[in-house]
């Protein structure tokens, strides 16, 4: 008898098995998408702090992003904010890393999210960083006439670029590392940018006033003001030419 109850038991989780509906969903795939907005891929780049910039798609979540430089993690870091990005992308996730770079050289950076314990295919640039002697000099460096006052110095604060002119539209002639100091000669005519001896080549250039940049020590109140050499000329871009969304009878429209 015992025997008899024991098979219609074994009958009855065989049927209760088959009953069982169809296989439970398994989880989503990660993360759809990585890609790096800033830097641009081939950028050059001066010796001083960096934001980069990226994203991440997903339909489950982005936990983390991991970042490479050169093949070698240097972080993982949460995102900062999050967004809708349709049917077709789930939902976007930024995040970014102040990146430091060491010294002058060419470097890879790979960023890569993750999620659900998943990594989505990674994304790379490809930067050059320069600085000091790396910097390409012009074929005359500009001059300025001078009297140099040596109680007055200019220490940087940060890695920065020394310009041919007051502005970030001038190009780099020299550039400091932070602690770096040079004589200052003058001030531009708007008196937010100096005129220093640059500290590798000894050519005048310029940095800004801000104090986040750097500080001016000693008796700089007099310093004359330069009138800064003409800016470069903007690259002419051609517009594309608007097409005809109609044209008159028996007049074709143009391509």
């Amino acid at each position: 008898m015992k025997r008899k109850i024991w098979i219609i038991i074994g009958i009855l989780s065989v049927i209760l098995a088959a009953c069982d509906g169809p296989e439970r969903a398994t989880l989503p795939p990660g993360p759809s998408q990585s890609w790096i907005d800033a830097p641009l891929d081939g950028s050059t780049l001066p010796l001083a702090p960096y934001t980069v910039v990226f994203h991440g798609a997903s339909f489950i979540g982005v936990t983390e992003f991991e970042v490479q430089i050169n093949g070698s993690v240097i972080a993982a870091v949460p995102p900062i904010s999050q967004g809708s990005g349709g049917a077709v992308y789930g939902t976007l996730f930024l995040g970014e890393y102040n990146w430091v770079p060491q010294s002058p050289g060419t470097y890879l950076i790979t960023v890569r999210a993750k999620g659900n314990g998943v990594y989505a295919p990674p994304d790379q640039v490809q930067v050059t960083i320069k600085g000091g002697k790396d910097i390409d000099l012009p074929a005359e460096a500009p001059q300025q006439p001078m009297a140099v006052v040596e109680d007055c110095i200019y220490t940087a604060l940060n890695n920065l670029f020394c310009r041919e002119g007051p502005g970030a539209f001038y190009d780099p002639i020299d550039n400091f590392t932070p602690g770096q100091s040079a004589p200052i000669v003058g001030q531009s005519t708007d008196g937010i940018f100096w005129y220093v001896i640059g500290p590798n080549y000894g050519v005048v250039c310029t940095v800004p006033k801000a104090p986040e940049f750097g500080q001016a020590t000693g008796n700089c109140d007099n310093q004359p003001r330069f009138t800064p050499i003409p800016p470069p000329s903007p690259t002419p871009t051609k517009k594309p030419k608007p097409k005809a969304t109609s044209c008159p009878a028996g007049v074709p429209c143009p391509p």
